[in-house]
């Protein structure tokens, strides 16, 4: 405790605080000399204008002081834990679940699909693009990986161009 004392007071320049000496058990042969021993340093630190209040808590002062709070505070911050998680876990999507875009982010959309305008084409209703849509179009924008726009098309949301969709054409 002493110790404990000059430390805060050496490494911290504290002149004030309070150290607990907690155990749940001690010897009753042990415990009335120890607690006189706390209530001496109590006087001699004050002697040496060092506002430092030593506690002793044992046995049942312990388990009322200690103890008991820890774990009524424990199972308090565990139910809230249990409560933010079970809160989290409901509002995390599903995988099959995917966000729609803002305005912007559509406009931003289209503006890539633009780019591939040559190939294909929007087979869905802007309306109806996620971010996982936009982020492979980024994707495929930055690093001309054909697969994405693949993906995509195996998704639904663009379309291979036909070229003769156009014109119409007589057979005779």
């Amino acid at each position: 405790m002493i110790r404990t004392a000059f430390l805060i007071h050496g490494y911290f320049n504290l002149s004030r605080g309070t150290i607990v000496f907690a155990s749940q058990k001690i010897n009753k042969a042990t415990y009335e000399p120890l607690k006189n021993a706390v209530k001496l340093l109590n006087k001699i630190f004050k002697v040496f204008q060092l506002e430092f209040t030593f506690i002793l808590y044992g046995n049942q002062e312990f388990k009322d002081n200690v103890f008991e709070p820890v774990v009524n505070l424990s199972s308090s911050v565990a139910a809230t834990l249990e409560t933010t998680l079970s809160e989290q876990i409901n509002q995390v999507p599903r995988q099959d679940e995917d966000y729609t875009l803002s305005a912007k982010q559509i406009e931003y959309a289209l503006s890539l699909i633009e780019k591939v305008k040559g190939e294909f084409e929007l087979a869905i209703e802007p309306s109806n693009l996620t971010i996982k849509d936009l982020n492979r179009l980024i994707a495929y924008n930055r690093y001309k990986n054909k697969g994405t726009l693949i993906n995509l098309v195996k998704k639904g949301v663009l379309r291979k161009k036909n070229k003769f969709a156009s014109n119409s054409y007589t057979i005779l």
